[in-house]
């Protein structure tokens, strides 16, 4: 059998980052049509390239019109979005800086991608304890609040191949690890309007609030959570913490409206 020689190689690699970087800049979905027209490469090639690229979750498939985009795995890791974008925007940061300091806690934003979920961006407050959530890290959906609201607003048949996807790994004494459970959680969230927590279910000593973010038609995009040492939440202030999240993650809701890029999640 021929081995490809490096250039050949060399040649791939550039074109599989050309067709990311392009992506990227472009944030809206293309047929293999469209993109092999784009680039002069054979259909066959195009779909091969975007094949691996999906099961390297680097781009994601619509499920509808079967289009390829960039994935929030790939943007959050490289922070790739430009500012005038909407989930890594600078007005989007500045919201969770200021719910950040307005909190005392770290402030996170999380966003669902195809059947997982991802930390997109996140600020630290500048006096307290850092957790170890990273920026495009996955989303714990069983343990944590962001987790939880995601799971708590999907219908039931997305959910349900969510739950079979991800197993109900036990992290902590605290953790759920029966569906049974986890689905009377989900109700109770749903009923508090989209109020979710985490109580050292994913780390211990650690607790976190979350509200949902919702893409027009109710349907979910994501998550707007503030986390922190348990020993520093206090039981007076917790109806304000609740109010800021829920504001700044309806602040992100109303930015969804009109964006072509999220439409088809």
């Amino acid at each position: 059998m021929a081995v490809p020689s490096k250039t050949t190689i060399l040649k791939t690699t550039d074109k599989v980052f050309t067709i990311l970087d392009f992506l990227m800049r472009e944030k809206k979905a293309f047929s293999i049509k469209e993109l092999s027209e784009i680039f002069s490469i054979p259909p066959s090639t195009m779909y091969r390239i975007l094949t691996t690229l999906k099961e390297r979750n680097y781009v994601v498939q619509d499920h509808h019109t079967k289009n390829y985009r960039i994935s929030y795995a790939l943007l959050a890791f490289f922070h790739a979005l430009s500012f005038d974008s909407l989930l890594l925007s600078y007005q989007g940061h500045l919201k969770l800086k200021e719910l950040a300091l307005r909190t005392g806690f770290t402030a996170s934003l999380a966003v669902k991608e195809e059947y997982r979920a991802y930390y997109v961006d996140r600020v630290e407050p500048p006096d307290n304890i850092k957790l170890a959530t990273q920026v495009g890290a996955e989303v714990p959906l069983h343990t944590s609040a962001s987790g939880k609201i995601i799971l708590a607003y999907l219908d039931p048949q997305e959910r349900e191949i969510f739950l079979r996807l991800h197993p109900l790994t036990p992290y902590t004494g605290k953790t759920i690890t029966s569906l049974q459970e986890l689905e009377r959680e989900l109700e109770k969230i749903r009923q508090a309007s989209g109020i979710a927590w985490d109580l050292e279910e994913t780390q211990k000593g650690i607790f976190c609030i979350g509200t949902p973010i919702f893409l027009p038609q109710e349907r979910i995009l994501g998550a707007v959570a503030i986390g922190g040492p348990l020993f520093l939440l206090e039981e007076n202030k917790i109806d304000f913490y609740i109010e800021e999240v829920r504001t700044t993650a309806q602040w992100f809701t109303e930015q969804c409206k009109g964006v072509h890029f999220l439409e088809g999640r």
